[in-house]
């Protein structure tokens, strides 16, 4: 294993990264260098020393391309699911205010149904003490 020099091709956050990494191959320390520092969008350098030209790396920008596309893919679903959801809940909204309405009329006509209930056995308590009134006043008148 050789130790490789990797660092990105630019500054991050101000700062230049470079790291000296173990490993068995360019490539192999491009990997490592990535999972230690993180994916930024610049590329990386990685020389074997001195004399080494070093190779310029910049296969991850694939990564950071994927993750901002599925990023878009989830906001648009996103936005989708909540202006599907905006309509359903103005829906409801004028479902509930059509219930409300409806359970107003109804306790309308039970308060209609209770009055005209208690109106129809007053009648017939009043028939009954009437007819027991006049019975009483025939025996009496009789």
């Amino acid at each position: 294993m050789r130790t490789y020099k990797c660092e990105y091709s630019d500054t991050i956050d101000g700062k230049n990264i470079v790291t000296k990494i173990e490993a068995g191959s360019h490539r192999e320390a491009y990997e490592k260098f990535l999972k230690t520092q993180g994916i930024h969008g610049y590329g990386v350098i990685v020389k074997a020393g001195p004399m080494d030209s070093g190779e310029y790396f910049n296969d991850h920008f694939k990564t950071i391309a994927n993750k901002q596309a599925a990023l878009a893919r989830n906001q648009i679903a996103k936005k989708g699911a909540q202006e599907s959801l905006s309509s359903t809940d103005m829906l409801l909204k004028e479902l509930i205010v059509e219930q409300k309405r409806s359970n107003e009329l109804l306790e309308k006509i039970r308060f209609i149904g209770l009055a005209l209930g208690w109106w129809f056995i007053g009648s017939v308590i009043l028939g009954v003490i009437i007819a027991f009134l006049a019975g009483v006043f025939n025996a009496i008148m009789g």
